[in-house]
């Protein structure tokens, strides 16, 4: 279980903010000793559940409804972790890739990132088959050498 100043941490937000999303609603925990604490289903609970073919933003149901543009394709990879740590440095790794070659580009491609339990990240991406294949690789191939799970 974490805190709000661990939860706070783990987000990037401040204390406030993870106060906030409790008086919202967006948020749920457990009061124990006056203070608030946050299991991994509150967590996952926060960022949204995955029932994917039910979720109106859900990038993969999304492309599905779509005619099919040509050479365009959906890739979806699911990776399990041993550790939160471990979780953190594939995201941060994963997102800074994404963001140094692929973000730029006037060809349109987008890249999910999901949270799952159990320490699950699912990976949805849609966009040009070159980018599909190259990412998709790049992914598998930087997840084996962190020689994880």
């Amino acid at each position: 279980m974490l805190t709000v100043e661990q939860l706070a941490e783990e987000l990037n937000v401040t204390t406030r903010t993870i106060r906030n999303y409790l008086k919202e609603g967006k948020l749920t925990g457990t009061k124990v000793g006056g203070q608030w604490r946050f299991t991994e289903q509150n967590i996952y609970d926060f960022f949204g559940k995955t029932d994917d073919l039910n979720e109106e933003n859900n990038l993969a149901l999304n492309y599905l409804k779509q005619v099919p543009e040509l050479n365009q394709g959906l890739t979806v990879l699911t990776f399990q972790f041993d550790s939160d740590q471990a979780i953190s440095l594939f995201r941060d790794k994963t997102l800074a890739h994404f963001n140094l070659m692929y973000a730029e580009s006037s060809v349109t491609k987008k890249f999910n990132y999901q949270l799952l339990p159990q320490k699950f990240i699912r990976i949805t991406l849609t966009g040009p088959n070159y980018y599909l294949i190259d990412f998709s690789t790049w992914i598998t191939h930087h997840f084996e050498l962190l020689n994880l799970k």
